[in-house]
């Protein structure tokens, strides 16, 4: 009896592990410094950054604590996730908009 709830309660630790490693952090980060700034992070691998009177679109990579943005053209610039923040190599602060969802018309 023993083995059998000991069995349950590490294969539930395990599901919830492996669970909360495929939690992707997509959705709408709104820049902390400059609010119509804001960084779309999609479902499909890809994200769409709006900043200043720029826009552009590329590819992203999650490993652990730290996204990786990829151009087109193959540059690349490395955030680093906190909760709901991503804070940039220039320590700007991007924040998981929970009002709605802003949609890119790209």
């Amino acid at each position: 009896m023993q083995r059998t709830i000991l069995f349950f309660v590490i294969f539930y630790f395990v599901i919830t592990l492996i669970d909360c490693s495929r939690q992707t952090k997509e959705g709408v980060y709104v820049s902390e410094r400059h609010r119509p700034d804001y960084l779309e992070i999609k479902s499909n691998g890809s994200f769409y950054l709006k900043e200043k009177k720029n826009e552009v679109v590329g590819k992203y990579e999650i490993d652990a604590t730290s996204l990786t943005l990829i151009f087109e053209g193959g540059k690349a610039a490395r955030g680093r996730l906190s909760g709901d923040t991503l804070i940039d190599k220039d320590g700007e602060m991007w924040i998981l908009w929970h009002g709605g969802k802003k949609r890119s018309s790209i």
